[in-house]
């Protein structure tokens, strides 16, 4: 991509008759570190938010994205949302048994590290430090946001995300419309989701830090609540924002799986409704993966047992119930993405044959 002109992404917004909240965050990501924008070098970063508490999730990342084509990849950046010694050791294992070169691991400054104490463990404020932390470690053009619960079946496919991106000239790339109807509702059709978002590295910096944060902003003559990356999206032209075309064919994706479990974690032990399985799903994998045959440690996870789980089919009194209606019309299209999920890589014979054992109950209860 050459140069671009900053006026195509600079926002023109000018607040009126309100202050928005979170003055302390504007304040503390008012600028981003200063960098040479002409120095960067082509190719894109792939920055990997992870659990810090969730292991298994970033040892099923790694090995699904160094299963892919390398070319345009110049560096994985592995960023924990709580970065501790238990991590940082189970990164060394995980880049050990994936035996990838270009892997770092990158951890907040203190000032994140205070400002994500100080949001409780709200999962969309540590998105944000995630992604301004890599965001302010990469050197390409281009920089790709990866999910920690997809996963990519399409060998080839960031390769070519990363093309198509450069080649058009985008800013934005995504696999997915944005999840907000509002964006819709008021003509911005354009942005998309942050999940695989690839994105061109001067355009994220051409917006204050804080505007990719999860914000109330003033558009389209009305105040409302814009998750990472919606508002300086909305605010670029809609021809530099596209979608991959047919890119979900080619991943399974469980959405918002971490932001799930760190609401049952704050839930102190009242009964949850898993609607939508995804304390189930971080059952599964763990129990499948993390068997202790790999190099990567183990972890004790803050979800029950499989045969606990599946006494909540039954029992309203369990920490996770599945026993409303909604639930059940939801586990025919979790049982789909399951067994796609078995074509994605470290899913071996026993693993499969594990999460297939620990579903048994629920395909009698659902099936």
């Amino acid at each position: 991509m050459t140069a671009p002109d900053r006026r195509r992404f600079v926002p023109a917004i000018r607040h009126a008759g309100q202050v928005p909240r979170g003055v302390v965050w504007r304040a503390a990501y008012r600028r981003w570190l200063p960098t040479r924008v002409d120095e960067l070098s082509p190719g894109y970063t792939l920055l990997m938010p992870v659990p810090s508490d969730l292991p298994v999730f970033m040892r099923l990342a790694l090995a699904n994205v160094t299963a892919q084509d390398p070319t345009g990849c110049a560096e994985i950046l592995v960023i924990p949302d709580r970065p501790s010694p238990t991590m940082a050791a189970a990164f060394e294992a995980c880049k050990a048994e994936t035996g990838g070169r270009n892997l770092r691991l990158v951890e907040f400054p203190p000032l994140g590290r205070a400002l994500g104490r100080l949001s409780r463990a709200k999962p969309s404020t540590y998105h944000f430090l995630q992604l301004h932390a890599g965001v302010s470690e990469t050197a390409t053009t281009h920089a790709l946001l990866h999910d920690a619960d997809l996963f990519l079946t399409d060998g080839d496919f960031l390769a070519r995300h990363y093309q198509r991106c450069a080649a058009q000239d985008l800013a934005c790339l995504g696999v997915s419309p944005a999840w907000d109807d509002w964006l819709r509702e008021h003509g911005f059709e354009h942005v998309v989701a942050t999940w695989e978002l690839m994105f061109d590295v001067r355009w994220m910096r051409s917006f204050s830090p804080w505007r990719h944060l999860w914000h109330y902003g003033w558009l389209d003559g009305e105040w409302h609540g814009f998750d990472t990356t919606l508002y300086p999206q909305a605010r670029t032209p809609p021809e530099l924002c596209e979608l991959h075309p047919g890119a979900e064919a080619g991943m399974v994706h469980f959405n918002w799986v971490i932001g799930v479990y760190r609401i049952f974690q704050r839930n102190g032990g009242r009964p949850m409704e898993d609607d939508r399985f995804t304390i189930l799903l971080i059952r599964l994998l763990t129990d499948a993966l993390d068997r202790g045959g790999g190099s990567a440690p183990s972890a004790v996870i803050d979800v029950p047992a499989a045969d606990e789980l599946a006494r909540g089919l039954a029992d309203p009194a369990r920490r996770v119930t599945y026993r409303e209606e909604r639930t059940g019309a939801n586990y025919a299209a979790f049982r789909a993405r399951v067994g796609r999920l078995y074509r994605a890589p470290l899913f071996d014979d026993a693993a499969v044959e594990v999460i297939e054992d620990r579903l048994g109950p629920f395909d009698a209860a659902f099936g």
